[in-house]
Formats: structure tokens, sequence, C-alpha cells
């Protein structure tokens, strides 16, 4: 059986959302794309990553608040 390689992913647009991903701290990273990519609920994203579903939320909440202030200036 062939194997298929993945397709190479874009170069992400300067200042747009997936450049921008790449610059938050890792955490927060990982929370936004279990979150959001993989539609993990909070308390499933807190056991994934062995966390407190509190922390999840700050985290969220963090990274969210983050890339607003850089893709929305005021």
């Amino acid at each position: 059986m062939e194997c298929v390689a993945d397709p190479v992913a874009p170069e992400p647009e300067p200042g747009g959302l997936l450049e921008e991903l790449r610059h938050l701290p890792d955490r927060d990273r990982e929370v936004l794309l279990l979150r959001y990519y993989k539609g993990l609920t909070q308390t499933n994203t807190a056991r994934v990553l062995g966390v407190s579903q509190v922390q999840i939320s700050r985290l969220e909440r963090r990274a969210v608040d983050r890339l607003r202030q850089v893709l929305l200036p005021p």
C-alpha cells in the first residue's frame, strides 16, 4: 500500500493568526489548539494537559487576550 505524504502547510501570512499563534507561549498555544482546533471541552483539555479546568479557563482567556491585542489593535 502506497503512503501519501501530508500536504505542506502554507506559510503563515505576516501578522496573521497562524503567525501570531507561533509567537504565543507553548502552553497557551496548546490550550487554543486543543480547544478550538481539536474541539475539546475545557474539562477534556485539562485532562490532556494534566491541570485543572480552572487553570485551562485562565490560560485560554490569557491566550485569547494576547491574540486580540496583536490582531485587533485599538
